[in-house]
């Protein structure tokens, strides 16, 4: 069991919100190859993808900064979700790194909504 269980009482009493992810949010990111890893929005990119030879569509992407290391990387929508809301999904791990990094993320989480 995790030592970030006491979190998840915080995130339960604080409201839900909804929306997609915002820049400077705090999000959990997917890179193939990594487990769900906490990171922060520097970017958000919509791509043009061809449809019909034509480019009508955009594909939003968006860059992570990636908390508790010095990585980043560009990560497609599906593959990002938002920190608060996700939270009990993504927090169970007993990789020391990644609890490091989500303790972080409370942290940095708790002092953004303070504001």
């Amino acid at each position: 069991r995790s030592t970030l269980f006491p979190y998840t009482t915080l995130f339960r009493s604080r409201s839900m919100g909804h929306g997609e992810p915002k820049e400077k949010d705090i999000v959990w990111a997917k890179v193939k190859g990594y487990p769900w890893w906490p990171g922060t929005i520097r970017n958000i990119l919509n791509h043009p993808t061809p449809i019909n030879n034509k480019f009508i569509s955009k594909k939003k992407t968006y860059i992570i900064d990636f908390i508790g290391n010095k990585s980043h990387s560009e990560v497609a929508k599906s593959d990002v979700k938002l920190f608060k809301q996700n939270y009990e999904e993504h927090c169970k791990t007993k990789n020391p790194s990644l609890i490091k990094s989500i303790e972080l993320a409370n942290k940095l989480y708790r002092e953004k909504t303070k504001r």
